[in-house]
This record gives structure tokens, sequence and C-alpha cells, in this order.
């Protein structure tokens, strides 16, 4: 399948995984680890064409798929819609197209985690801003993490720039 969104090293030489490791929340490494297996094309999650798309980061394919028709809200059986795919994959351009058309970024999966919990998760600052600038809730609260908000989680995982902007932009602990 390739390599994984948290495995991806970021310019401190850290990885999502290994974020999550060093921070104390054990919930937050078991997220990315149940994600891995729920990621798995064998597991028949109920993806559609666009979330397989967003998943993926095919700006194109997405921009097609929702021209003609597809539903931006519609979600698989864990509650993920194309959106949270694209976010946690870090796909700024999907995500941007996606909330172009309607997608909701405030919609929760089925663990209470939004794109900006997921953002959080991952470390992507441009994502967040795009998510934010669209209307995302940053005290959103996620009952899987323990009640965190975005901010919480982004710094449990070290990513204090991330924490930041979420500050500034109202967030709580």
């Amino acid at each position: 399948m390739g390599l994984h969104w948290f495995h991806a090293m970021d310019a401190e030489g850290e990885t999502p995984i290994s974020r999550a490791a060093k921070s104390g929340h054990p919930a937050l490494m078991e997220l990315m680890l149940r994600q891995e297996q729920d990621d798995s094309p064998e597991q028949g999650s109920g993806d559609t064409l666009l979330q397989r798309a967003a998943y993926w980061g095919l700006e194109k394919a997405v921009k097609k798929l929702l021209a003609t028709g597809a539903d931006p809200k519609e979600c698989d059986r864990r509650g993920e819609s194309p959106l949270h795919k694209a976010a946690r994959r870090g796909h700024e351009d999907a995500v941007q197209a996606l909330v172009e058309n309607g997608a909701d970024v405030n919609s929760a999966d089925s663990l209470g985690l939004t794109t900006l919990h997921w953002v959080a998760l991952n470390g992507r600052r441009d994502v967040a801003e795009l998510l934010l600038d669209s209307g995302a809730d940053v005290n959103m609260r996620s009952d899987f993490t323990g009640g965190l908000t975005p901010l919480a989680v982004a710094k449990l995982m070290g990513y204090d720039e991330l924490a930041e902007l979420f500050g500034t932009r109202g967030g709580t602990y």
C-alpha cells in the first residue's frame, strides 16, 4: 500500500507515529495503528470512488467526481467523509476541492475526530489554515482521545506552531 502518512518524516526528523509515542497519550498512537489497518483496501470499508480519490490526493479525479454528482458528505462505515481522508493524508488540493463543493468541515467520524483532529495528528499547518478559513470549529472534542481539542492534540504531538495557530484562532485545551 505504500508509506502511510504517519511514517512521513518532518524537518525535525520526527514522524507523527514517533511523536504520538512520545506524547504520553497512548490513545493517539493506538489511533494511528488502528487507522493503518482500517485504511487497508482489503478491509472493505465501503469507500466510494470519491473517498478513494480523496485518500490518494487525486485532485483532478476529486473535481471530476464532484462535478458529476458525487456527494462530498457521504461517509464510509467508519463515519469518515472524503474530507477526513484527504485531511488525514495532508492533500491540500483535494481538501480545497471538497470544501469548495460543500464538504462539512466540522463533521466527526465514528471516533469523534474532525478534520482538524486529523490535521493536528499529522502536523499540516497548510491544511489546518484552509479548514479554519472554511469555518472549521477549533474547539470540537473527541471522546476517543479523552475529550482533546485539536489544539491539545497538536501540543501533545509536539507541533508547537500548529498549536499556536489553533490558539490564535480561539482554540482552547
